[in-house]
C-alpha cells in the first residue's frame, strides 16, 4: 500500500486529495498546524520518513496579505518547500509540490505553457515562483503541479464567496477583464495523484477545459444555485485590492493530458457537480 504524507492536509485542496487517496487505497498521514510547521526541519524530516511519497498542498494563499506579510509568506512558500524538498532529497522520496498561475504577468494573452516566460503581479506569486526554484534545484525527484482558480468544500474561494454575495444583496458587481479556468480542487486531487502514481517530474499545469472571466463563473455558480441576483460586470480597476491579479490565467495543459488517468472536464460540469455536492451538505445540516 502506497503510503502519502500530505502537508496541508486541512486545507482546501489538502483535504480533498486526502479524501481521494484514501478512496483509491492509499495511506495518507496528515500533517498541517499547528502540530506541524513546514518551516522547521524538524517537522519536514518527520513527515518525509512518515511515507513513500510527499504531497505538498501547505501554503500561504492570502493574497492582499502577502503584500504586508511577505517574510511570512516567503518563509512558507519559498523556504518551507525548499527545506521539505532538501529532506526528500535526503531520504530519496518524490515530491509532488503544488504551484500557482500567480507566478505569470501578463505578457501574454495566449494560453500560458509551462515553460512561458514567469513575471509575478504581487508578493504571493513571487513567493511561489522561489518554491518552484528551490524544490526543482533541490535535486528530489519532484513534479510541480500548477493549479489555478480552484475552489472546494473544504475553504474560502471565489466560488462560495460569490454565492454568499449573491444571497445577501440583489445586484452585484463581479470583474470581467480576469480570464481562467475555474478548477474545482477534488478534479485537481485526481490530476494530482495520476503525477504521484508516475512520479512525474517537472513542470505541469493543470485547469478544467474552456476558459471564463470572472463575471462569467460567477453568473453560472448563481444561475446553478438558484439564487436570483443580478450580476453586473466591471473592470478590475472598480476594486481597490493591495495586490494586482493577473488578467490571463489560461493554461495550455497539453502536457499533463498525457499522464492523466482520466481526461480533464469541462468547467461548467465541474462546477454543476460542486454545486450539487454543496447543496447535499447543506440539507443535511438542516
Amino acid at each position: 500500500m502506497l503510503r502519502i504524507a500530505a502537508i496541508g492536509a486541512g486545507g482546501m485542496l489538502g483535504a480533498d486529495f486526502t479524501a481521494l487517496a484514501r478512496s483509491l487505497g492509499c495511506g495518507v498521514v496528515e500533517f498541517d498546524l499547528p502540530g506541524f510547521d513546514i518551516r522547521r526541519r524538524g517537522d519536514a524530516r518527520r513527515a518525509v520518513e512518515s511515507a513513500d511519497v510527499v504531497a505538498n498542498f501547505a501554503a500561504y494563499t492570502d493574497v492582499d496579505g502577502a503584500e504586508k506579510e511577505k517574510e511570512l509568506c516567503f518563509a512558507v512558500n519559498a523556504e518551507g518547500a525548499g527545506i521539505l524538498a532538501e529532506e526528500c532529497a535526503r531520504a530519496s522520496k518524490y515530491l509532488l509540490h503544488v504551484g500557482t498561475d500567480f507566478v505569470f504577468g501578463d505578457k501574454s494573452l495566449l494560453p500560458l505553457k509551462e515553460d512561458d516566460e514567469t513575471c509575478p503581479l504581487n508578493a504571493y506569486g513571487e513567493s511561489k515562483l522561489e518554491g518552484e526554484r528551490l524544490v526543482l534545484e533541490s535535486g528530489a525527484e519532484a513534479g510541480i503541479i500548477r493549479i489555478e482558480w480552484t475552489y472546494g468544500i473544504n475553504g474560502r474561494n471565489f466560488v462560495s464567496k460569490i454565492l454568499s454575495r449573491a444571497e445577501k444583496n440583489a445586484r452585484i458587481k463581479v470583474v470581467d477583464d480576469q480570464v481562467g479556468s475555474p478548477t474545482w480542487t477534488l478534479d485537481a486531487s485526481h490530476a494530482a495523484m495520476s503525477m504521484i502514481r508516475k512520479s512525474a517530474r517537472g513542470v505541469f499545469h493543470f485547469a478544467s477545459l474552456g476558459y471564463a472571466s470572472r463575471w462569467e463563473l460567477a453568473k453560472f455558480a448563481v444561475e446553478q444555485a438558484g439564487i436570483g441576483a443580478e450580476l453586473i460586470p466591471c473592470p478590475s480597476s472598480e476594486f481597490n485590492t493591495a495586490a494586482r491579479r493577473p488578467m490571463n490565467s489560461r493554461f495550455d495543459c497539453s502536457k499533463i493530458d498525457k499522464i492523466l488517468d482520466r481526461p480533464r472536464r469541462d468547467w461548467r460540469e465541474s462546477l454543476r457537480g460542486f454545486i450539487a455536492e454543496l447543496r447535499h451538505l447543506q440539507n443535511c445540516r438542516i
